[in-house]
C-alpha cells in the first residue's frame, strides 16, 4: 500500500501528513507515493537501509540547511525539452 492509500484508509494518518513541513511539491509527491510500511520486519529492513544516514543526521546540532527547499520540479520542463520542444 503507498502512503497516499493509507490516507483514506487509516483515521488519522490525513493530520499527519498535513501537517509535516514539506517544503516543495517534489517533496509531498515523494512522500505520497512511498511505501506505507505498517509491518515490524519491513519497518526494520527500511531503518537498516538508511541507518547509517540516520546516524550522521543525529551527529548535526541543528539539521544544515542544504537549499532543498529552493528546488523546483523541472520535470515538466525536461518533458518539453526531450520531445524536441526547445
Amino acid at each position: 500500500m503507498l502512503f497516499k492509500d493509507a490516507l483514506s484508509q487509516i483515521k488519522g494518518i490525513r493530520f499527519i501528513a498535513e501537517n509535516i513541513p514539506l517544503h516543495s511539491s517534489a517533496g509531498r509527491r515523494l512522500l505520497y507515493e512511498a511505501p506505507f510500511m505498517a509491518d515490524e520486519k519491513q519497518l526494520i529492513e527500511e531503518y537498516d537501509r538508511i541507518g547509517e544516514l540516520v546516524s550522521i543526521l543525529k551527529t548535526f546540532k541543528e539539521i544544515p540547511d542544504f537549499g532543498l527547499h529552493a528546488l523546483k520540479d523541472i520535470r515538466g520542463t525536461l518533458d518539453w525539452i526531450k520531445k524536441g520542444y526547445t
